[in-house]
């Protein structure tokens, strides 16, 4: 098994019929089993949508609008890269997955497909290392703050720059390797994987949604734990379903919330029981 880490630059950009990110760098390095260094790969790619890059981009990477002049058409650096890979069983990795999102969006738009042609098996670099270090997602480290973390230097490379950041998640990646992890935590890259990772989450706002548990549009009481009774209909604002309630134990009203949120394979339950009286809303009944 291989191992390709890559990286790529990308250009806001804003066309007459599109928005995109386009790529305008692409860098790689290519390690065997061993984590041995076997091949690194590198160009600038020239944009077809701008032609100039933005000052926020220059001024973060340092690349040139004579850089990307030079450069290849994306379609040829996507061969070029896929050439490079060859035909060994191959793992790839990037620091989060914006990357990933960021060559399929330009996949998409320049070449009319969402697959990518050299991705076999796929690794989040990032989740992988806050899995290592027993580190929450929920603050997601840089790739600058774990090499910092690991004891590697990061000022070594040129950061926001493709091939650089590419040899800095090489170099986290080494004091961070345990096959074992790895291997369970690849992911195969077929047409589920695809399915699963363009999924766009969204809130469920229709009450008859066969998505809806409709078992969870009950409250208990938040002091006595005990069934409320709903004594109004159901409402849908700020992203949540709310109704107004009221504990006879406690002889009190109660506002519930609850907010479900429909994700590839599950649906997120949120709720929230509040003291008070019914919230103010425009937004008609759903009952």
């Amino acid at each position: 098994m291989n191992y390709l880490i890559f990286d790529l630059e990308w250009n806001n950009t804003f066309g007459r019929e599109v928005n995109i990110n386009e790529i305008i760098e692409i860098g790689a390095v290519l390690l065997d089993h061993k984590l041995k260094e076997i091949g690194r790969f590198s160009t600038f790619v020239r944009p077809r949508i701008a032609r100039k890059l933005n000052s926020r981009t220059k001024n973060l990477t340092h690349i040139t609008n004579l850089d990307i002049q030079n450069g290849i058409p994306f379609p040829q650096a996507i061969r070029e890269l896929s050439g490079f890979i060859g035909t060994e069983e191959t793992t790839a990795l990037t620091w989060g997955d914006t990357d990933l999102r960021v060559l399929i969006e330009n996949l998409k738009c320049f070449l009319g497909s969402e697959n990518i042609p050299f991705l076999k098996n796929y690794l989040d670099l990032q989740k992988y290392y806050h899995t290592v270090t027993n580190r929450s997602l929920s603050q997601q480290a840089s790739l600058a703050h774990a090499a910092e973390s690991l004891k590697i230097d990061p000022e070594k490379y040129a950061l926001h720059r493709a091939l650089d950041d590419s040899l800095l998640s090489a170099d986290c990646f080494r004091v961070i390797f345990d096959r074992d992890l790895v291997e369970h935590m690849a992911l195969v890259c077929d047409q589920t994987f695809y399915n699963r990772f363009l999924f766009k989450p969204y809130i469920i706002n229709d009450l008859s949604s066969p998505a809806i548990d409709r078992s969870r549009l009950t409250c208990s009481c938040d002091r006595c734990g005990g069934k409320a009774q709903r004594v109004g209909p159901w409402k849908f604002f700020n992203g949540a379903f709310h109704a107004p309630y009221f504990c006879r134990t406690c002889n009190r009203k109660l506002n519930f919330s609850i907010r479900f949120k429909q994700y590839y394979d599950y649906v997120e339950i949120r709720e929230r029981t509040v003291d008070g009286k019914p919230q103010n809303s425009s937004v008609k009944s759903t009952d």
